[in-house]
């Protein structure tokens, strides 16, 4: 109860935006499960989430942030078990693998909603993910300084290398014109790719 609160106390001070929506729905899922002495199938938990947003707010199917959301979460799911070999790599390995299988979920909204795909978002996203729980829990914990200020300050000192160091790779490497590529995706070959994707995953299942 304490955990679930925590989230979604977090997901609202950090303005509700669909993908923190929807990893706070994922969340509480596995703590409901938990509780009820269950494991969650995360496939029924990412589907629930977006069937739920969707319930609640329609127009979310055009938010580009709820599309990017769910298809990377999707493709975290849909490759968890075809990236096996990489997440064994030593340190970087899982995080190499999940920003891989975002990566490969993610390009085709991005070039259908922006007309360029960054080849080496995979190496970046593998830099900074490592970066982020800690940053998270830091910020999770300045949350006393709603209360208290001088409760949060420390938090809130501690967390900054982290923010610092995060916002100073993306916006570094996103100077270099090289590190993307115009990649145009119309929205009917959108639909084929993971309409594609689908038919694959129940053919080899």
């Amino acid at each position: 109860l304490l955990g679930g609160g925590l989230v979604w106390f977090y997901s609202l001070v950090a303005g509700g935006e669909p993908p923190v929506i929807r990893a706070a729905i994922m969340i509480s899922l596995v703590y409901l499960a938990q509780a009820l002495g269950e494991k969650l199938n995360p496939w029924r938990g990412w589907v629930f989430a977006g069937w739920l947003m969707l319930l609640v707010n329609p127009l979310l199917l055009f938010s580009i942030s709820f599309q990017l959301s769910m298809a990377a979460m999707g493709g975290i799911l849909f490759f968890e078990k075809k990236l096996e070999r990489l997440r064994k790599i030593p340190l970087v390995g899982k995080e190499l693998a999940d920003s891989l299988a975002a990566q490969l979920a993610v390009f085709p909204l991005l070039g259908w909603h922006f007309g360029r795909v960054s080849w080496a978002a995979p190496l970046i996203n593998m830099i900074i993910l490592p970066l982020v729980p800690t940053l998270m829990s830091l910020g999770i914990a300045a949350l006393g300084g709603l209360v208290f200020p001088w409760l949060g300050l420390p938090f809130l000192w501690l967390a900054y290398p982290f923010a610092w160091i995060i916002v100073q790779i993306v916006s570094r490497l996103g100077q270099f014109s090289w590190l993307t590529v115009k990649f145009s995706f119309p929205w009917w070959l959108v639909v084929i790719y993971y309409l594609g994707g689908v038919y694959w995953w129940r053919k080899r299942s």
